[in-house]
């Protein structure tokens, strides 16, 4: 009996390096996250969760290869 070759499909999360818009103080995160991140810092809110891909929030994000 032969077996059924399945491919595995891609990765599509990365982690966000995010600069918060209020302190410039410098997070990494998950872009899928599924709690509210803070900033450190100041606590400002800097990503919310959505279900998916969460939502950034005022702050500026460089993706991490």
């Amino acid at each position: 009996m032969a077996r059924d070759r399945k491919t595995i499909p891609a990765i599509t999360s990365k982690f966000l390096k995010i600069k918060c818009p209020d302190c410039a103080s410098e997070q990494v995160t998950f872009n899928r996250a599924t709690v509210k991140v803070h900033c450190q810092a100041c606590g400002a809110t800097l990503l919310e969760p959505t279900g998916g891909v969460a939502d950034i929030k005022d702050a500026k994000a460089e993706v991490l290869e």
